[in-house]
């Protein structure tokens, strides 16, 4: 049960990801890895793909 305004109680973390990382800045950084791995995934991919045919 989510409250009702999740990013109203504390608006320097994300409510979902308060709990593993409860440091904002250690979040965004948390993020922006994942985010540059997905990426990294994605491309890799492609590569893969490209590779295949």
């Amino acid at each position: 049960s989510l409250p009702t305004h999740p990013f109203s109680q504390d608006l320097r973390e994300p409510y979902e990801s308060s709990i593993l990382q409860p440091n904002a800045i250690e979040t965004r950084r948390w993020v922006k890895n994942r985010g540059r791995r997905e990426q990294m995934e994605r491309e890799r991919k492609r590569d893969t793909y490209t590779h295949m045919h």
